[in-house]
């Protein structure tokens, strides 16, 4: 766990020893320390969760939590080499309704779920999904748990940009890695005031059907030693609007300093129309089918993630499960 406070050129040497199989990401020599938790939902995107879980270990973190969401794709199989630093909690199997993380139901009682049983373990817990990816913007800095408990602050609010599906259009193969393959991004953050107007008002997109690109949300990650009640306050205030409310320092507007955020379109613009129409979601439904949201989703090439895709690829590589 020493990886988590200090940084060195190569953040592999930094990495808690394996006693045996190289395959296998676990000590057994010694407990786990959990020193920042990252908790997500999922349904069917385990082709995604090598790489994520693998980038974000690098960077800090050391515990996930993945809320699964009736998975068909054989999501125990591909956590297994992570050892105890991965939990699968079996999720939704008691809920009837089958639209995908329903706002309000599902992601919010694994939140709540995540906050009881993990909260006080840990000095700083996260909530984002498989297809976004919070990073130190400059790589010779120290890592994530540095920047995190700096901010004298309940709780950071990133505004992530939002990456497009990119050209051609389809959906990220499993032999891609993610933050290789998307290097097109909408030209501000998702909730930045130009983006607000460049993608109009999301009532008047909606009344009067003009395809707009829709508004995005943020991303939150409490630092859970301000004070537990002030922690739990902050939790219960954000969860309970789903994403407001909450203290909040916002993330930085200078990409080079502090932490960035990169949310990534890894399914095609066909699947995401599909998937809204499921989910009866009219706005993401209008966004989905728009060529002005294919376009602003696509407009700017950024690849400055790319400075630890050298040490991504040299973990995959040590650890080939």
């Amino acid at each position: 766990a020493c990886f988590l406070y200090s940084f060195t050129p190569s953040l592999l040497r930094n990495l808690p020893s394996i006693k045996s199989n190289k395959s296998n990401y676990t000590n057994h020599s010694k407990p786990l320390l959990i020193n920042g938790v990252v908790c997500t939902l999922m349904r069917n995107e385990a082709q995604y969760v090598r790489e994520w879980v693998s980038f974000h270990l690098i960077l800090g973190a050391n515990f996930f939590v993945i809320y699964d969401d009736n998975s068909t794709d054989g999501l125990n199989q591909i956590v297994q080499g992570f050892g105890e630093r991965v939990k699968v909690i079996p999720w939704g199997q008691n809920n009837t309704d089958q639209r995908e993380h329903v706002q309000g139901r599902r992601q919010v009682t694994a939140a709540r779920h995540c906050v009881s049983n993990y909260g006080t373990l840990t000095s700083w817990i996260a909530f984002i999904d498989v297809d976004e990816f919070v990073w130190p913007c400059q790589r010779d800095s120290n890592l994530l748990d540095y920047h995190i408990k700096r901010v004298n602050t309940p709780s950071i609010r990133l505004d992530c940009f939002k990456f497009g599906t990119g050209y051609p259009d389809r959906t990220q193969l499993p032999s891609e890695l993610t933050v290789e393959k998307h290097i097109l991004r909408a030209p501000y953050r998702m909730m930045n005031e130009n983006y607000a107007n460049i993608t109009k008002n999301l009532h008047e997109c909606r009344a009067n059907n003009n395809n707009c690109a829709s508004e995005g949300g943020w991303k939150y990650i409490y630092f859970t030693n301000y004070g537990k009640q002030k922690f739990y306050q902050t939790i219960k205030n954000t969860i309970s609007v789903h994403g407001s409310g909450a203290p909040f320092k916002r993330g930085t507007t200078d990409r080079r300093q502090g932490i960035c955020c990169n949310h990534y379109g890894v399914r095609s613009t066909e699947f995401l129309f599909k998937k809204a129409i499921k989910n009866r979601n009219p706005a993401l439904t209008t966004s989905a089918k728009s060529n002005h949201s294919k376009l602003f989703y696509n407009s700017i090439h950024d690849i400055l993630i790319w400075q630890y895709l050298p040490t991504l690829k040299n973990f995959l590589n040590i650890y080939r499960f």
